[in-house]
């Protein structure tokens, strides 16, 4: 029998297999590569990674100039996402040395779904399935005043994926005493539900919206079936979600090509 972290990363790397092409993105597999290649994205449309390790480093950096060469063909901005685990030796000097730069490290955390639910349920806080127009355009609110952007291109993507009848995303906002203040979204990759975009207005912070956020998502990826939650955190997030349980899968670094900004 796997054990709990075993049994991740076995779902983690099967994900790729259950993403269906939408006009908005789709995966792109090779051996060696996972692209993701998206007009949903706040910061980036095309983003990379190693999709399993390589101990050769000439080897890598092959890779490395490939998909550079193929990244710029095609778009202006895109993103090479490092994981810490698996381990893969040598590819951070590697995309050092093509130009790569370091903008954002984040923890990767997971929540087996397999038992009780954490946190409580608050009387002021409450969370809805998006479904409205007035609800997107919530959401909307919410996204710039704590990112300072929000795209409308995202947002209407992001509905449209919510909206299909095979639908695997689902938008929630939270309320705290009837006021939408935070915000989040999930996306379902087999036996993975992904939590995307967890937002809360600084006002509202510390009022228990995030975690009615975070439980709400559980419970509902519960019932369809996910074997595991997934997240990749901000030091706050991260915070809230091992309080809550989630487990450390390792840190994830971004890489951006060049001078471009680090948000895309």
């Amino acid at each position: 029998m796997l054990d709990s972290a075993t049994e991740f990363w076995h779902a983690y790397e099967d994900r790729y297999h259950h993403e269906t092409p939408t006009l908005s993105s789709e995966w792109q597999l090779t051996e060696d590569i996972s692209r993701y290649v998206s007009l949903e994205s706040i910061h980036h449309g095309y983003s990379l990674a190693m999709r399993r390790p390589i101990m050769d480093e000439e080897q890598q950096l092959r890779i490395v100039q490939r998909e550079k060469q193929l990244a710029l063909s095609q778009r202006a901005c895109f993103e090479w996402k490092v994981f810490e685990k698996p381990s893969t030796p040598h590819l951070v000097r590697c995309l050092e040395n093509e130009g790569f730069r370091c903008v954002e490290r984040s923890t990767l955390l997971y929540f087996p779904i397999n038992g009780v639910l954490p946190g409580k349920e608050l009387s002021t806080v409450s969370v809805r399935n998006v479904k409205s127009e007035v609800e997107y355009v919530q959401l909307r609110d919410i996204l710039f005043e704590v990112w300072g952007k929000a795209e409308q291109v995202f947002i209407t993507a992001l509905k449209t994926d919510a909206e299909k009848v095979s639908a695997k995303t689902e938008v929630f906002l939270a309320y705290v005493d009837g006021t939408p203040v935070a915000c989040g979204w999930m996306k379902y990759y087999g036996a993975i539900a992904y939590f995307f975009g967890g937002s809360t207005i600084e006002t509202a912070r510390g009022k228990g919206a995030y975690k009615a956020l975070v439980r709400e998502r559980l419970n509902v990826a519960k019932l369809v079936g996910s074997k595991f939650a997934v997240s990749d955190s901000s030091p706050h997030s991260e915070r809230v979600l091992r309080r809550l349980g989630f487990q450390d899968a390792g840190q994830m670094f971004r890489y951006v090509y060049g001078n471009q900004p680090s948000g895309g």
